[in-house]
C-alpha cells in the first residue's frame, strides 16, 4: 500500500474513524467500472474517501482528497451561475444547474454532499464546476437514402465532462428495419465522436427517440414494434417504450435494452421526451400512445431502466386526446406540458399542464385555455416557466409564474416554427431557435424583449433543420438538428452546435 494512502490511514484510526473501503477482490463484479473516486467492494461502487472530501475537492482512487480539476474551458469558461432557486438547472433544456450530475447509479456516497452550490454540479462525490463543450459546429454521422438513412435523434449533456450523447434511428441494410444507435461526442472540439454502437436488435423501425444525462451514463428511450406479430407491417400497431443507457466516455452499452410498456395490441407510444431530476436521482419520461388510448404517459426510471410511477398524464374519454409532451424539471418536481383537444374532440388543442413530484403523484391538470399547435417549454426557477406556442395565430411566447398565471404574453420576431423549437432559461435571459432565414437562437430578457440573436448557418441546407433541440451548461448553448441534403441522392446528417451563450448580437 502506498505510503500517502497509510498515513491517512493510520491517522484515521487513532481517531476512531472508519478508514475507507479498500477493492476487493471483486472489482469485476461492478458493471460498469467504478468511476474515479470510487471502489468496488462486493459489487457495489462506494466511495473511496471517508470521510467525504469537502467543497471543491474530489476524491481520487487512492483515497486521497485533492482539488476539483479546472474546467476543460477554463476559468472564464466556467459560465454564469443558474437563477437563484437553481430551479432550472438539470432540466431537459438545462444539463449546467444544480446537481446535474447527483446520485451515482453505480453505489452512494454516505458522506456526498446531497445537493451543490449555485453553478457547480455533482461529479464523483463531489461538487465541481460545470465541463463545457468547445465552442464549434460538429456533424457526427450520416446516412444515405435507401441504404442507411437516419431519422431524428437526441441530446444529453455529461456536465462532469463536457461529452454530448447523440442516439439516432437509422435504417439497416437497405431494408425495413430500423434500430437505435448512440454515439457520444467530445467535448474537445475537432476530437472524433465515437464509432456508433447499435444498442437494439429486432425487426421493424425503432424511432421517436429520447436521451437524458442520468448521473453517471447516458439514457435513451424510444418506441419500438418488435412485440408486434408482424412488425414491419404493423400487424396490430403494437409499439412499445423502452429503454437502455450507454457510457458518457466510450459510448459502451452499460444497460441492456429494457422494455418499459407492456401491451397486447393497438398501443403506439412516440412522441417522447426525458429530463434527469437530480433530485430525485430519477429520470421522468414521458411519451403519448397516439392508437389507443390516446392519451399523454409518464413515467419515473432509474438509470438502470427500473420502472416507477407509471401514470397516465391526460386521462379523459374519446374523442379527446392527449399529445406533443414536453417535460422539465424545477426543483422538487417534473412540469409536463402538454396539448389537449377541446372537451368536444374538435381544435384547437389547448396547452394542459401537470405536476409529477418525487413520489410519483399527479397534481391537478390545469387547462390553460391557450391554444396551441406547437410547443416548448423552459423553466424560469423561481420565476416559473416561459413556452412558445403557434395556435392559428403569430408564434408568442408566454412567461408564466410558478401558479401558471401568464405574466406576459409577447408576439416573438421569430418567423418560422417547426414544431420541435429548442427554449431554456440561462437565470437572466431566455434562447429560442428560430428556422427563418437563417438558422439561429435568438436572446430575450426576462419580460420577452428581444436583445440579441446567435447565427448557426445560413446555408440553403442546413437551414431547413429539424427537431431542433437546445441544452444549456454553464455559459454555452447546445444546440442539435436533423438536415438533408436533398436531390436525387440525398445525404441526412446529425447536427451538433455549441454556442456561446454571451455571442448574441
Amino acid at each position: 500500500m502506498p505510503t500517502s494512502r497509510l498515513l491517512p490511514l493510520l491517522a484515521l484510526a487513532l481517531l476512531g474513524c472508519d478508514p475507507a473501503p479498500v477493492p476487493d477482490d471483486a472489482s469485476a463484479a461492478c458493471a460498469p467500472a467504478c468511476r474515479s473516486g470510487f471502489v468496488c467492494v462486493s459489487g457495489e461502487c462506494v466511495s473511496a474517501c471517508n470521510p467525504a472530501c469537502d467543497p471543491g475537492e474530489i476524491c481520487t482512487r487512492d483515497g486521497e482528497c485533492v482539488p476539483a480539476p479546472s474546467d476543460a474551458g477554463g476559468g472564464e469558461d466556467a459560465g454564469p451561475a443558474p437563477d437563484a432557486g437553481g430551479r432550472d438547472a438539470g432540466s431537459a433544456e438545462d444539463a449546467g444547474g444544480r446537481d446535474a450530475g447527483g446520485g451515482d447509479a453505480g453505489g452512494g456516497d454516505a458522506g456526498a454532499p446531497a445537493t451543490c452550490p449555485d453553478g457547480e454540479v455533482r461529479c464523483g462525490g463531489a461538487c465541481v464546476p460545470p465541463v463545457l463543450p468547445d465552442v464549434g459546429a460538429r456533424t457526427p454521422t450520416t446516412g444515405r437514402w435507401g441504404e442507411d438513412w437516419l431519422d431524428a435523434g437526441d441530446v444529453a449533456v455529461d456536465p462532469c465532462t463536457g461529452n454530448v450523447g447523440l442516439a439516432w434511428p437509422q435504417q439497416v441494410a437497405r431494408g425495413d428495419n430500423w434500430e437505435i444507435y448512440v454515439s457520444v461526442v467530445p467535448a474537445a472540439f475537432g476530437a472524433p465522436a465515437t464509432a456508433p454502437v447499435r444498442i437494439t436488435t429486432a425487426p421493424g423501425r425503432a424511432s421517436d427517440v429520447a436521451v437524458a444525462w442520468a448521473g453517471d451514463r447516458f439514457g435513451v428511450f424510444w418506441a419500438d414494434p418488435r412485440h408486434d406479430p408482424a412488425p414491419e407491417t404493423c400487424s396490430r400497431c403494437l409499439t412499445e417504450l423502452y429503454y437502455a443507457a450507454f457510457d458518457p466516455v466510450t459510448g459502451a452499452v452499460v444497460v441492456p435494452e429494457v422494455r418499459l410498456t407492456t401491451n397486447a395490441s393497438d398501443y403506439t407510444a412516440g412522441s417522447t421526451r426525458a429530463v434527469w431530476g437530480p433530485g430525485a436521482g430519477e429520470i421522468g419520461v414521458v411519451w403519448t400512445d397516439s392508437r389507443g388510448s390516446r392519451e399523454v404517459h409518464a413515467a419515473i426510471v432509474d438509470p438502470a431502466g427500473g420502472v416507477r410511477a407509471s401514470q397516465v398524464v391526460s386521462d379523459a374519454p374519446d374523442p379527446q386526446r392527449g399529445n406533443s409532451p414536453r417535460v422539465v424539471w424545477n426543483d422538487d418536481a417534473w412540469q409536463i406540458l402538454y396539448r389537449h383537444d377541446d372537451p368536444s374532440g374538435s381544435r384547437p388543442d389547448y396547452l394542459h399542464v401537470r405536476a409529477l413530484d418525487v413520489s410519483g403523484t399527479l397534481g391537478a391538470d390545469l387547462d390553460l385555455r391557450v391554444p396551441a399547435e406547437q410547443i416548448a417549454l423552459t423553466a424560469r426557477g423561481a420565476f416559473g416557466y416561459a413556452t412558445i406556442t403557434t395556435g392559428g395565430s403569430p408564434l408568442s411566447l408566454r412567461l408564466w409564474d410558478l401558479g401558471w398565471m401568464a405574466t406576459t404574453t409577447l408576439p416573438v420576431s421569430a418567423s418560422t416554427f417547426d414544431g420541435s423549437r429548442g427554449l431554456v432559461w440561462d437565470g437572466s435571459a431566455l434562447y429560442a431557435t428560430d428556422t427563418g432565414t437563417t438558422l439561429e437562437v435568438i436572446r430575450f430578457n426576462d419580460l420577452g424583449t428581444e436583445t440579441g440573436r446567435i447565427p448557426l448557418t445560413s446555408d440553403s441546407r442546413t437551414r431547413a433543420a429539424n427537431d431542433l433541440r437546445m441544452h444549456r451548461i454553464g455559459s454555452r448553448l447546445v444546440v442539435s438538428w436533423w438536415w438533408s441534403t436533398g436531390g436525387l441522392s440525398p445525404v441526412a446528417h446529425q447536427q451538433v452546435h455549441v454556442v456561446e451563450s454571451s455571442a448574441a448580437m
